[in-house]
């Protein structure tokens, strides 16, 4: 699926309250497009943690129904956001989505850049929440391929550890329909070809559309390189705040930003 086909059913923005935090020209450009396709806009000034405060008391007092947060450092944002949520939203997660030239469909992946990420009593819960908006997103069965360097559960790799767990819940159903898999290498979870050469059976077959990856490093490494080599459309959102954020890359282009604000609309419903 392409963001193209996502977008074939997205719900009108007219009368969507749509607020803006970011200092950069192309907001100005983003809002006028917003306002004339029907939406309201509101716009929050000043420091990172000004804007934060105030965009998550006006979504708070229903003023607000989906927000933008554009320029800003990535993980500044979500910490400054995470300030200004109540305690029972925290963590924050990070969803983000790249089109690339040789493979067939969006490639996800998704990270709660401040939860420890070290076990299954961590990861699970920011799973369900990826994978939920995913199925609200393809309306399809989500493949998620949980990353590693191995594809052997190994003790001295503490990520192969609660990925295995997690692959056994999955085939045990205890995940809902979602295809989950690990730990599975890089080019096993995108590649058929490196899935049948390595002879490891796997559910995912090399089509995943889902990366978790084993931790923040390997995230934002990973993000950063989609975005300097993917030459392809990519959008970035927050989930698990009282209203979807758009947020994407500091150095996306303006169409992808509105890309991102088109995703996150996508979620509000």
């Amino acid at each position: 699926m392409t963001f193209a086909q996502l977008l074939q059913k997205k719900p009108g923005i007219s009368g969507a309250r749509l607020g803006l935090a970011g200092e950069n020209t192309r907001m100005q450009s983003i809002a006028e497009r917003w306002r004339q396709e029907g939406g309201a806009v509101q716009q929050f000034r000043g420091s990172l943690d000004d804007a934060a405060s105030a965009a998550m008391k006006s979504v708070t007092e229903g003023k607000t129904s989906l927000l933008l947060f554009d320029g800003f450092p990535f993980l500044d944002a979500i910490r400054q956001l995470e300030e200004h949520v109540a305690p029972e939203a925290k963590p924050l997660v990070v969803l983000q989505g790249f089109e690339l030239d040789t493979y067939d469909r969006i490639l996800w992946t998704g990270i709660a850049p401040f939860s420890k990420w070290d076990s299954i009593s961590e990861v699970l819960p920011v799973l369900r929440i990826l994978i939920h908006a995913l199925e609200t997103l393809q309306n399809s069965v989500v493949r998620v391929a949980l990353v590693s360097c191995v594809e052997t559960i190994s003790p001295g790799i503490p990520s192969t550890v609660w990925e295995g767990a997690i692959a056994q819940m999955s085939r045990r159903g205890q995940l809902g329909e979602a295809i989950i898999d690990g730990p599975l290498g890089f080019d096993m979870a995108i590649s058929p070809e490196a899935a049948r050469d390595k002879g490891v059976e796997t559910s995912i077959e090399g089509r995943a559309d889902l990366l978790i990856l084993p931790n923040l490093n390997t995230y934002c490494s990973l993000v950063d390189a989609l975005h300097l080599s993917g030459h392809g459309a990519s959008a970035g959102v927050v989930l698990g705040a009282p209203c979807p954020i758009a947020l994407p890359s500091r150095f996306a282009a303006e169409d992808d930003v509105w890309l991102s604000l088109q995703i996150a609309n996508l979620l509000r419903t």
